[in-house]
């Protein structure tokens, strides 16, 4: 086995306990902040509550805010108790290793393919250095219930970077304050396309929240003399749906799983349950042997869990200076997947894990295109039939006539609108000028008209 790399024998060194001033003319601490001198500070969960650990240290810092003590996340109140944190570090080995302990950790709670695994691996890591990126792709399992989703999230969730969980119902103002206070990984259950209209503060959040620069405006009260405040909402986010979103800009930033009913493993844990509450049922003397056998995968759940959220928090002490988003070996992706696999090539130790991301991306990009080439064969049906103007409604029909595949308009109007195709509004709606439209997508196609007509 492999010993610790030095940076972190030197992260579990002698043990320190300072006090870090902070000025009041600096933004209050939060979960995590940079001190004067440049160190990392972090939020951990001890016995006697939320503290702070420095970078370089093991035992918590004392932090002063304008001469007070501060402590962590105060005026998040109980909330706290949805944060999964770290409660310390722990050395690591490797990043590949650690990725490979990630997966088995996914894969021994969870059914799912091996791709989904590589994915879902590398956006736990990701989510650790988040910060490091200007932007972030989403992560989404989408189905209907029944088919595990919600599962995937929370095996997921359990390793993000400070994630929070919610439900769908969750106000703006809540998700506002606690996406600014923590700044971790926000995790929504059924978080569906009832909020992806623009009026929305959920959608608000999907819409900006992938991108450093785009906060959430709003004002204050007339006691505050209406001031105007700006919540940070940049972040990892993972979702579940049961539908697509109709906002086009937000389905394309979604790393999407489509979750199917699976057969549960024998030995799986069949319900999360809490970590005191199955210690608790395991002294019942009249315990069932199958719910000893539960209590016992939720106590070994929770604890290899926390083991690996102790090898990431140190696994971020070490890389997060060093990591930068990465595009080499995309660039001959689509400009989306381009940007999106960026922060997830960034994490990615060598050049096996590399191509595995490639490989997820090239085939979402291959999907894509196969839908664009169903839109461009249905224009050329309908040019064929005298048609100069048609309706996003009138082409997924024709695909649905002539190549039995179902796709909706609102599909059919996102991918004209990436191909930059004008659409204009009357009476019947949405139309397109065919004949510019079909120039248009043989040209991003790369097709010849010549050939195209024989098809």
């Amino acid at each position: 086995m492999n010993s610790p790399s030095p940076a972190v024998d030197e992260l579990l060194g002698t043990p320190t306990r300072d006090v870090i001033p902070v000025h009041k003319s600096e933004p209050p601490p939060r979960a995590s902040f940079l001190t004067s001198k440049g160190k990392l500070v972090e939020t951990i969960r001890t016995e006697s509550g939320l503290e702070y650990l420095r970078e370089g240290g093991t035992a918590s810092v004392e932090v002063q805010y304008d001469g007070q003590p501060v402590r962590p996340l105060e005026f998040l109140g109980s909330m706290t108790e949805l944060l999964r944190l770290p409660t310390g570090v722990e050395p690591y080995i490797s990043t590949e290793r650690l990725l490979d302990d990630i997966k088995a950790f996914m894969k021994k709670n969870y059914e799912a393919a091996e791709q989904w695994f590589d994915i879902m691996a590398l956006y736990v890591l990701m989510t650790w250095v988040f910060d490091r990126f200007t932007a972030v792709p989403y992560l989404r399992f989408q189905g209907e219930w029944g088919t595990g989703k919600t599962r995937a999230l929370e095996v997921t969730a359990e390793l993000s970077y400070n994630s929070q969980r919610f439900a769908g119902n969750i106000t703006g103002a809540v998700l506002f304050r606690s996406i600014d206070g923590v700044r971790g990984t926000l995790c929504i259950a059924e978080a569906d396309c009832r909020f992806s209209d623009a009026t929305s503060d959920i959608a608000k959040v999907f819409n900006g929240g992938y991108k450093v620069g785009f906060p959430v405006l709003r004002c204050g009260t007339a006691e505050q003399n209406f001031p105007i405040n700006s919540f940070y909402i940049y972040g990892p986010k993972i979702l579940t749906t049961r539908l697509k979103y109709s906002d086009e800009a937000t389905e394309s930033r979604c790393l999407t799983f489509e979750t199917t009913r699976q057969k549960l493993r024998k030995n799986v844990l069949r319900q999360i349950i809490p970590l005191n509450d199955a210690k608790r049922m395991l002294q019942d003397p009249d315990i069932t042997p199958e719910d000893r056998t539960q209590c016992e995968l939720a106590i070994e759940y929770h604890e290899t869990a926390q083991s690996l959220r102790n090898r990431l928090l140190a696994w971020r002490f070490e890389h997060w200076r060093t990591t930068f988003p990465r595009e080499e070996g995309l660039k001959h992706l689509s400009n989306r997947a381009c940007e999106i696999g960026a922060s997830l090539a960034a994490v990615c130790p060598n050049s096996e894990w590399l191509n595995r991301l490639v490989t997820y991306l090239s085939g979402r990009d291959s999907k894509e295109s196969m839908t664009a080439y169903l839109i461009h064969s249905a224009m050329l049906y309908l040019r064929g039939q005298k048609c100069s103007k048609v309706s996003p409604k009138q082409i997924a029909e024709t695909v649905k006539e002539s190549e039995g595949t179902i796709i909706s308009s609102q599909e059919v109007g996102s991918v004209l609108r990436s191909y930059n195709i004008p659409m204009t509004r009357g009476a019947q709606g949405m139309t397109l000028v065919l004949e510019p439209a079909i120039a248009k997508v043989e040209g991003w196609l790369k097709l010849d008209p010549v050939s195209v007509e024989k098809m």
